[in-house]
């Protein structure tokens, strides 16, 4: 089982580390892949790609490049689902649906936001946005989904996979996804979630998106799943999430080592 995780270029990066180990308590027979920067401490499975600056890079270059790669590196056969995830996604081991089936990647669900894609997009347009990266990410979500009505998707259209969760890919399919991509050349095509989640939903699952934003918040005692960003990881759950997993694994250096 591959685990494909596209990074950014940095020396460090202290979430991955901690992603890794969650993941080693949560499947420790699989195998992860970082894509794209690797950590000095990195020993492992590594693709690198000749990624770009900017914050809009990460969606127009940087993703799809890594998504690309992946597909191609042979580590995966064409029919076979690998989990595609991000530095800041945590698999806690406890909670109902964390790791639905450890052996067999068909029966994960596509996890979905509770809000129609159609409504959540509505709802973020509606709200005063002063940061450049969030109206980016608005207008690749907006983007999402007028290439969703376009291919005339209407009974799946609605789910929003955009999450921050694992997703389940297939490279026969993600080799089918860029190729509709190409068509709309305006796109950034590193939002692809939720135009995924409308061509192949599988049995979706709706569920509370485990991101905590917020430098005090924490993840409900029973949750299965939590997603990181720089205040949470500096803060209270990123303080907890080194707690829970202390344990290097195999795919970090020891000291010294080079």
């Amino acid at each position: 089982m591959i685990i494909a995780i596209p990074v950014r270029d940095a020396s460090s990066n202290e979430q991955l580390r901690y992603a890794l180990r969650a993941w080693q308590n949560a499947l420790p027979d699989a195998q992860p892949v970082v894509i794209g920067g690797r950590p000095h401490w990195y020993q492992g499975n590594h693709i690198p790609t000749n990624q770009q600056r900017g914050r809009d890079s990460q969606w127009r270059v940087n993703f799809p490049l890594a998504l690309r790669a992946i597909i191609d590196s042979g580590l995966v056969r064409e029919d076979e689902p690998f989990i595609w995830t991000a530095d800041d996604i945590f698999p806690l081991s406890k909670g109902a649906g964390t790791i639905p089936d450890p052996h067999d990647l068909n029966r994960w669900p596509t996890w979905c936001r509770q809000l129609d894609l159609p409504i959540y997009v509505e709802r973020w347009k509606t709200k005063r946005i002063t940061d450049t990266y969030t109206r980016m990410f608005i207008d690749g979500m907006q983007s999402q989904l007028n290439i969703i009505r376009e291919l005339g998707i209407e009974t799946h259209g609605i789910h929003n996979a955009d999450i921050h969760l694992p997703h389940v890919l297939r490279p026969d399919r993600v080799r089918e996804l860029l190729e509709i991509m190409a068509r709309f050349p305006d796109h950034p095509a590193g939002h692809f979630r939720a135009i995924y989640g409308a061509l192949w939903p599988g049995r979706v699952s709706r569920v509370v998106d485990p991101k905590i934003a917020s430098p005090v918040g924490k993840p409900p005692a029973t949750a299965g799943w939590v997603s990181t960003c720089t205040s949470s990881w500096n803060g209270q759950t990123g303080a907890l999430l080194r707690r829970m997993f202390p344990h290097a694994t195999a795919y970090e250096k020891r000291a010294g080592e080079r």
